[in-house]
């Protein structure tokens, strides 16, 4: 895996630790993630770190 993105998930993976439990990582922008209510989710962040929820738009993250 290329040096930059693996640089970029693990910055999306860290400011996603607020809002969820436990992260997967399963490509680049895609992510099953665990809720504090035990509720799973599929969660798609992209490069300039705006977030979508179960197909939801969401929010951007910082």
């Amino acid at each position: 895996m290329n040096p930059e993105v693996k640089k970029l998930i693990d910055s999306k993976v860290k400011k996603m630790g607020r809002y969820f439990k436990e992260i997967e990582v399963l490509n680049r922008n895609r992510f099953k993630c665990l809720g504090y209510d035990g509720s799973i989710h599929k969660v798609v962040v992209t490069d300039n770190y705006f977030m979508s929820v179960d197909g939801e738009a969401k929010c951007f993250i910082d």
